[in-house]
C-alpha cells in the first residue's frame, strides 16, 4: 500500500482555481495540507523548505512558466509533478515538452473534476516505481556481498571450483535484472 498522501504544493495565480483544486482533492482525500504559491519567485521560496508529497502547477505564471518550475525540481528531485492548466490541450507542443521533461501527469482546468483521478494514479505509479528501486538496491547489495566473499575466497587461497562456483552466482544475479 502507498505511503498516504499529506503536503501538495499547489502553484496557480487563480484563487477560484486554486479552491476548485482543494475541493475535489478534499472530496477524494483526507488531511491534506496545502502550501500554496502563487508566481515563480514565491514557489523557488517554499521549495527551498518544503518537501511535498506532490506538486501541481498552473502552466502559466506571472513571472515564468510551470516548464521552468518542473525543470527546476527534476535537479533536485523526483517529487511528483502534475500540470493543471486552462493552456495545455492535447494538440499543443508544449505539452510535449512537459512531458518530455518530466511532468507525470497533467489536467485540463475545464476537466479539474479528474484531478483527484490523475493523483491517485501518479501516486500509485511513483510508489510502484519506488518500490522497484529498493528491489534493485537489494540485488545489488546481494551481489556487492557476493562478490567480497569471492574476492575474500581468492585472498584466502581457495580452491578454483569454489571461486567459480560463487562468481556464477553473482553472474545468475546480473543475468535477473
Amino acid at each position: 500500500m502507498r505511503p498516504k498522501l499529506n503536503n501538495i504544493l499547489i502553484v496557480d495565480d487563480n484563487d477560484n482555481d486554486l479552491e476548485l483544486a482543494q475541493y475535489y482533492l478534499n472530496k477524494r482525500f483526507d488531511g491534506l495540507m496545502y502550501i500554496v504559491a502563487k508566481s515563480k519567485k514565491d514557489f523557488e521560496e517554499k521549495i527551498s523548505w518544503l518537501k511535498p508529497d506532490l506538486i501541481i502547477s498552473d502552466f502559466d505564471l506571472p513571472d515564468g512558466t510551470g516548464l521552468d518550475l518542473l525543470i527546476m525540481v527534476r535537479k533536485e528531485s523526483e517529487i511528483p509533478f502534475i500540470f493543471m492548466s486552462g493552456t495545455l490541450d492535447d494538440n499543443d507542443e508544449s505539452l510535449s515538452k512537459t512531458i518530455l521533461n518530466g511532468a507525470n501527469g497533467y489536467v485540463l482546468k475545464d476537466k479539474i473534476k479528474k484531478l483527484p483521478e490523475i493523483v491517485d494514479h501518479v501516486m500509485d505509479n511513483q510508489y510502484i516505481k519506488r518500490q522497484a528501486e529498493q528491489e534493485k538496491v537489494a540485488v545489488f547489495n546481494k551481489i556487492k556481498l557476493k562478490l567480497s566473499k569471492g574476492i575474500e575466497m581468492v585472498k584466502n587461497g581457495a580452491s578454483d571450483d569454489s571461486i567459480i562456483a560463487t562468481l556464477n552466482a553473482v553472474k545468475a544475479e546480473l543475468d535477473e535484472l
